[in-house]
């Protein structure tokens, strides 16, 4: 749990690795037999999902495909934004002084994806009793499979407008939800 004001960044490594095939930055519930729940509740708190990061600011310049922060939310998982939190998925150009080790710049915001397989689900507001809404952006929600969701569990309204796909499921809680024209079929 990420909670009132706190921040975590997550990535999957630095510019300098040699791994150029993208690869999620972020797992949550895909080892069988065991569940994950990753929730950022409360004003100012903030959850960045980076791909690869520069270790200097001169390094932020080196983006590529592996640079794009991506969320993979299996079978057993659930990612949760409520109570004015932030979830920002897809972050590059994120840059570390050595020295403190600090976010010292960020850009972009909002070019990764967030996949959902299986049983697995994006929740907005809380995963147990109503709670305002968080945000999300990210550039696209895949809903891999039928039972994939995403659940809206808030006190407040929202004006939903991420650009979602696949055969799941939007699952209205509680809270006032309203849809953009960005959905897609599958």
């Amino acid at each position: 749990d990420i909670l009132q004001g706190g921040k975590a960044l997550v990535s999957n490594g630095f510019a300098e690795s040699s791994c150029t095939v993208p690869q999620p930055a972020l797992k949550i519930g895909e080892a069988a037999g065991f569940s994950g729940v990753v929730r950022a509740i409360g004003a100012g708190t903030e959850l960045l999902v980076s791909g690869k990061q520069g270790t200097a600011l001169g390094d932020a310049a080196k983006v590529g495909p592996s640079s794009f922060g991506q969320v993979h939310i299996g079978d057993t998982g659930t990612l949760v934004a409520g109570d004015q939190a932030s979830v920002q998925v897809g972050l590059h150009a994120i840059a570390t002084d050595q020295a403190t080790p600090s976010v010292t710049t960020q850009s972009a915001s909002g070019l990764g994806s967030i996949t959902i397989d299986g049983r697995g689900a994006l929740v907005y507001g809380s995963d147990t009793a109503p709670i305002p809404t968080g945000s999300v952006k990210t550039g696209q929600i895949v809903l891999n499979a039928a039972d994939s969701q995403i659940r809206f569990n808030i006190t407040d309204s929202l004006s939903f407008d991420q650009a979602v796909s696949g055969p799941g499921q939007l699952v209205q809680q509680s809270g006032s939800t309203t849809l953009s024209n960005h959905l897609a079929t599958p």
